[in-house]
């Protein structure tokens, strides 16, 4: 789940400073969700959670504090979502700064928006 590195992250890798540096859509979706063993399930998400899975799924993720990434990684880890860290160091020459890249290991598929009617039927 973590991997320490001392290469320069992927080139790819988005800064998300901001919640608007996240993509917009908010409302409930269903993403497959498989493994490297190729077992599938299909999971429902909304809110937050859906907007990091969508930004993993675009690249690799890293932000400042203020967006709080690592609360949302570690509740859709805990939706058994295979998410890796990897650190990297960075020395400007008067400081050593280490940080986290948050990488999605499993393969997602976006499978679409769940309606209204759906979305409480999954809740209930």
């Amino acid at each position: 789940m973590y991997q320490k590195t001392e290469t320069k992250p992927p080139q790819n890798t988005q800064w998300i400073i901001s919640r608007r540096d996240l993509p917009p859509r908010r409302g409930s979706a269903r993403f497959e969700v498989c493994k490297a063993d190729g077992h599938c399930t299909t999971i429902t998400l909304s809110n937050r959670k859906r907007q990091v899975l969508h930004a993993l799924m675009e690249s690799p993720i890293y932000c400042a504090s203020p967006v709080r990434l690592s609360d949302i990684v570690l509740l859709l880890r805990g939706d058994g979502i295979e998410i890796e860290t990897e650190f990297y160091s960075e020395n400007d020459g008067t400081e050593n700064a280490r940080f986290g890249v948050y990488v999605l290991t499993d393969q997602v598929r976006y499978l679409g928006e769940v309606s209204r009617v759906a979305a409480q039927e999954v809740a209930a």
